[in-house]
């Protein structure tokens, strides 16, 4: 009886784990168009549209978007190239921090 328990917790958390770096796949898919986007004069356009395509795929995929650090990663880069300060340096560390988790 104990076992059936720690197997099915131990089946639960693989699960998160599987779904965890599929998210960081995904972003690491979107985040290269963005980087092969990176010298183009419209980059928050392209930023928001890649952003939109990103968590349209995560939703499909029912994949957990709320209150996770792939979402806050993309977010800060977002607001960052909204800002117009420094937008390449976000785009590259969102690439960088998503080929890292992967």
């Amino acid at each position: 009886m104990i076992s059936i328990g720690i197997d099915k917790r131990r089946s639960i958390e693989f699960t998160k784990k599987a779904d965890y770096n599929k998210c960081w796949n995904i972003s690491l898919k979107y985040s290269n168009m963005l980087v092969k986007n990176i010298n183009s004069r419209d980059l928050y356009t392209i930023c928001c549209s890649v952003y939109g395509q990103y968590l349209t795929e995560l939703k499909s995929k029912k994949l957990p978007i709320k209150n996770k650090n792939y979402i806050q990663v993309w977010d800060t880069m977002i607001n960052t190239v909204k800002k117009g300060v420094l937008e390449r340096q976000a785009i590259k560390l969102l690439h960088q921090t998503s080929y890292q988790h992967n």
